[in-house]
């Protein structure tokens, strides 16, 4: 409650032009930006603490399948779409605004898809598309053969770029 009161007292020291209180009562901008930038990242702590809560809420852990999305930065590539297709068929397609794959950049993981898959063995494929600057059609697809056992299943794809030469890749890894 106090800093409430603090900031109410500092925007009638504002309007009145008191200086004394301003001084006294105004944090440091820099301690401020720190603490706003450590409650971003713990929110994003948070938010893959609820997805992997989320999964196991929703479908038999044996049959479940989960597949997320991370992206490293990449400053000049700006994501579009990305289409997740099981042994053959489409199960997910999304399409990303600027400030989501901004978030993405950012550490950011999206929940891509979340079904049930028969033990067996099947077949993964990524396609993502994308705009970098020389080329406003960039597209690139990467695929997994998996193996599903009687246990849940988290796979993690990873847009990235190897060479930082604006050409991002794509890769597909089971998570332990």
């Amino acid at each position: 409650m106090r800093p409430v009161i603090r900031t109410i007292a500092l925007f009638f020291g504002l309007l009145t032009g008191s200086t004394a209180l301003q001084a006294e009562n105004i944090p440091p901008l820099v301690n401020l930006d720190n603490q706003v930038q450590s409650l971003k990242k713990t929110v994003l702590e948070i938010n893959r603490d609820l997805l992997i809560l989320d999964e196991t809420a929703r479908s038999p852990e044996k049959n479940r399948v989960v597949v997320f999305l991370g992206m490293d930065r990449i400053p000049r590539f700006d994501l579009a779409s990305v289409e997740l297709k099981m042994d053959g068929k489409i199960v997910s397609t999304r399409t990303y605004t600027a400030e989501e794959t901004a978030a993405l950049q950012r550490g950011a993981i999206h929940r891509l898809h979340f079904g049930v898959l028969n033990p067996g063995e099947h077949r993964l494929e990524a396609v993502f598309a994308g705009a970098t600057p020389d080329d406003d059609q960039y597209r690139r697809k990467a695929s997994l053969a998996l193996t599903k056992e009687a246990r849940a299943m988290r796979v993690m794809l990873n847009i990235f770029d190897p060479l930082q030469n604006e050409s991002p890749e794509i890769t597909v890894k089971e998570m332990p």
